[in-house]
C-alpha cells in the first residue's frame, strides 16, 4: 500500500534540460507554509519580479533587476536556507537534489519587512521540511511522474 504524503510540491520554474528548478511547498492546514499564498497576494509587479528572478536563477543567469536578488544563509552554521529578496519582501526555502545533477529550491515561507528578526526561526522551519519524510515522498512522486512522461 502506497503512503500518501501530507504535503505536495508545485513546480513553477521547472527547466527539464537545466540543472535547477523551483517549486512551492503546499501544506494545507499549516499557516507557516505560506510562500505561495503570500506571493500570490502581493501586487502583480512584485509577484512578477519575484517569479522572473527565480526563473533567471533556474536558468543560471544573473537577474536583470538590481533590487531583487538571491542569497544563501546559514543559521548557527547548520541551517542552510535560500532567500530571494525584493525590496522589503523575502521568500524562504531550502535546496535539495531530487535527481543527480539537479538542484531544486522549494519555497516554504514569506516574510515582509519588520519581521526579519524571525529569520532564524524560518530557516529552522525550512530545515525541518527539507529533512521531512513527507516532503521527500512528495518530491519522489513529482519526479517519478516526470520520468514516466519522458
Amino acid at each position: 500500500m502506497e503512503v500518501l504524503p501530507l504535503c505536495s510540491i508545485e513546480m513553477f520554474a521547472d527547466r527539464p534540460k537545466a540543472r535547477r528548478g523551483a517549486a512551492f511547498l503546499i501544506f494545507d492546514g499549516n499557516e507557516k507554509v505560506n510562500a505561495k499564498t503570500k506571493l500570490s497576494r502581493l501586487k502583480w509587479s512584485v509577484e512578477n519580479t519575484f517569479k522572473t528572478t527565480i526563473e533567471d536563477w533556474a536558468d543560471g543567469i544573473e537577474t536583470k533587476n538590481p533590487l531583487c536578488h538571491y542569497r544563501r544563509i546559514k543559521i548557527e552554521g547548520k541551517y542552510d536556507c535560500a532567500v530571494f529578496e525584493y525590496k522589503h519582501h523575502r521568500l524562504y526555502g531550502f535546496f535539495c537534489q531530487p535527481k543527480e545533477g539537479y538542484s531544486l529550491c522549494i519555497f516554504v515561507a514569506y516574510l515582509p519587512m519588520r519581521q526579519w528578526d524571525k529569520e532564524a526561526e524560518i530557516c529552522m522551519l525550512c530545515e525541518g521540511f527539507r529533512t521531512s519524510l513527507d516532503v521527500r515522498r512528495a518530491m519522489e512522486s513529482i519526479f517519478k511522474e516526470q520520468k514516466n512522461e519522458n
